[in-house]
C-alpha cells in the first residue's frame, strides 16, 4: 500500500517496490470547497492519468501507460521479431522523475517527494473548473466595464493588483476561468489599495 506523508508543507510518498510496473489511475477530486463557483465536491476536473511507477537507478519514474493523443500501433503478425520491434515503438514515456530520498531497512520501500507534481500549478492535476468563475488572490474592491464596445472589464483588488479582462468571445466562462489565456487578460501590479478605476482603450481612430 502506498502511504502519503505531509511534513512541513511537503508531500512525501512511501512506495513499496512490489508495486513497480503496476498500472494505476491518478487524479484529483474536490473533497471540500468554500465556493461552488470554482468546483463542486466530488468533481474530477481532469481525466485520470493512466500511469505506472518504475525505479531506475536512484530515480522513481512515473510512466504514462496510455494516452489517446498517441497513435496506437497494431499488428496481427505472429513473428516474434516483429513483435519485439513494435514494442520499441510504443514505449511508455516518462512523465516525471522523482529522486529517491530514502529506503527502509530492507530496501523494499522507497520514499520520494511529489510536492511539485501534486500541489504546484500542474495542469494535469487541476482542481478548479476551467469553466467556473475567475478566482483572485484578494478581495475585489473595484470594477469598471464602461467602454463603448462593452468588451473590456477592469478589476481592482485590495492588494493593489489590477486586471483587464477581455470579453470578446462567446464563451465568457472559459476566459474568466483560465488564467493561462494571456491574450485575454492583462495584469498590473500597483502599490496600495485599488478603490476606483478609470481607464480607456483606443478603438479604431478614437478612444473608448
Amino acid at each position: 500500500m502506498i502511504t502519503l506523508h505531509k511534513i512541513e508543507g511537503k508531500i512525501l510518498v512511501e512506495f513499496p517496490l512490489t508495486l513497480q510496473n503496476r498500472e494505476m489511475l491518478l487524479g484529483t477530486t474536490v473533497s471540500e470547497i468554500s465556493d461552488n463557483g470554482n468546483a463542486l465536491v466530488g468533481q474530477k476536473i481532469k481525466k485520470l492519468l493512466h500511469i505506472k511507477f518504475a525505479l531506475r537507478d536512484s530515480v522513481m519514474e512515473m510512466r504514462e501507460v496510455s494516452n489517446f493523443a498517441r497513435r496506437p500501433i497494431f499488428s496481427t503478425s505472429k513473428d516474434e521479431s516483429i513483435k519485439e520491434a513494435m514494442k520499441k515503438g510504443i514505449g511508455e514515456p516518462v512523465m516525471e522523475g522523482f529522486k529517491v530520498m530514502a529506503y527502509n531497512a530492507g530496501s523494499t520501500v522507497v520514499v520520494f517527494d511529489m510536492t511539485d507534481f501534486g500541489v504546484s500549478n500542474n495542469k494535469r492535476m487541476a482542481i478548479f473548473d476551467p469553466y467556473g468563475k475567475k478566482t483572485f488572490d484578494a478581495e475585489v474592491t473595484a470594477l469598471n466595464a464602461e467602454t463603448s464596445q462593452g468588451n473590456q472589464l477592469g478589476v481592482g483588488l485590495a492588494n493593489g493588483k489590477f486586471f483587464v479582462l477581455s470579453l470578446k468571445t462567446a464563451n465568457l466562462g472559459e476566459i474568466l476561468g483560465d488564467p493561462d489565456k494571456k491574450e485575454f487578460e492583462r495584469y498590473y501590479q500597483m502599490n496600495g489599495r485599488v478603490f476606483d478605476i478609470r481607464y480607456r482603450f483606443r478603438y479604431s481612430n478614437g478612444w473608448t
